[in-house]
């Protein structure tokens, strides 16, 4: 168990549901040059398989009561990858602009404090042969 720091708390404090603390990354691939098999299940494969360098990844927020100090960061002992690894694709025709629609939605909700504070899709159906990753991690 550790304490956050007080600047921490303050990102956890500072969030409301219309204005979410944590940050967004989008990445695109090229399928076009990727190894055979490569996907979603790989993708998670290699996640799962180096999770253990960051054990921050694995826990999750617990506030003391009447908040009279910070809160602290726990080891999750109910982690579910499958909760943070997801998986959607897009309906056809898989345009940039049904994309940015897509991460404008993500990316807009506050991440549940329930759980460590990070998400990973990988999202298939994009366009010319393409897929995309979008990152949430909170500050």
């Amino acid at each position: 168990m550790k304490q956050l720091s007080g600047l921490d708390s303050m990102f956890l404090n500072l969030e409301t549901a219309e204005a979410p603390m944590h940050i967004g990354g989008l990445t695109i691939l090229d399928l076009a040059h990727a190894p055979q098999g490569f996907g979603f299940a790989a993708v998670r494969q290699r996640i799962a398989e180096r999770l253990h360098l960051m054990p921050s990844l694995r826990r999750r927020v617990v506030s003391m009561p009447l908040n009279l100090v910070p809160p602290f960061w726990i080891e999750d002992p109910d982690f579910r990858l499958d909760d943070h690894v997801r998986h959607l694709r897009l309906p056809s025709p898989g345009r940039d602009t049904q994309l940015a629609q897509l991460v404008g939605e993500l990316v807009g909700k506050p991440l549940p404090r329930e759980r460590p504070l990070w998400v990973f899709y990988y999202v298939e159906g994009l366009s010319r042969r393409r897929a995309a990753c979008i990152s949430l991690i909170h500050h």
